[in-house]
């Protein structure tokens, strides 16, 4: 878990609390899919169309997600963060504007190959949900005025992100535990059982 320690600023010499420290941290992790998703965002939706990106999106993210754990030092914990790690999990993130290719996947999968134990990955990628999340909500925006004409529009909007972010809170405790018990091997086994369905019941 996140602690209460500080680090000194080495510039003003103020001590920085812990907390604050990991969520600038997690608000810098953001800027690599917002300045992808924002210059890239429909071209991803345009040339990944179909039900044909979730045949191999799905096994592959899943192959991947388990190869980073297999090969993981795990020798990483929460709170030896870095900007130079969080950068490189928000790219590792900019994977998930391709169907099926989910963003906690994206993450973890950065975090494990960073060197991060199996709990701490986890729980950076959902802490990592939460920039994503409201900046997601404020695209949306763009169209306030059409939102706000249709009152059910805004109010499923909201609903959606706070739900998003307090079922992903419930969540994590029993990915937790089921991380400790199987690994990843059960996810990649679902995620490529999930594609072969697709391919069967979606593909021409």
């Amino acid at each position: 878990n996140i602690t209460n320690s500080t680090t000194v600023n080495r510039q003003n010499n103020r001590p920085i609390t812990q907390a604050r420290l990991h969520w600038t941290l997690l608000v810098a992790a953001t800027v690599p899919a917002l300045i992808v998703g924002g210059l890239f965002h429909d071209d991803f939706e345009a040339f990944f169309r179909g039900p044909e990106t979730l045949v191999w999106s799905l096994p592959l993210g899943g192959l991947i997600l388990w190869l980073s754990d297999r090969l993981s030092r795990s020798s990483k914990v929460l709170k030896q963060t870095t900007l130079k790690d969080v950068l490189w999990m928000g790219v590792a993130q900019c994977f998930a504007l391709i169907p099926g290719m989910s963003r906690s996947g994206s993450t973890i999968t950065g975090a494990r190959f960073l060197g991060y134990e199996r709990g701490d990955a986890a729980r950076l990628s959902f802490l990592m949900s939460a920039p994503v999340v409201l900046a997601a909500v404020v695209y949306e925006l763009r169209d306030f005025q059409a939102l706000v004409e249709d009152q059910t529009g805004i109010a499923s909007l909201l609903v959606a992100g706070g739900s998003s972010f307090l079922f992903g809170w419930i969540a994590i405790g029993g990915l937790l535990a089921l991380l400790r018990r199987t690994g990843y091997f059960a996810f990649f086994i679902y995620r490529a059982l999930l594609a072969a369905v697709v391919y069967s019941v979606l593909v021409p």
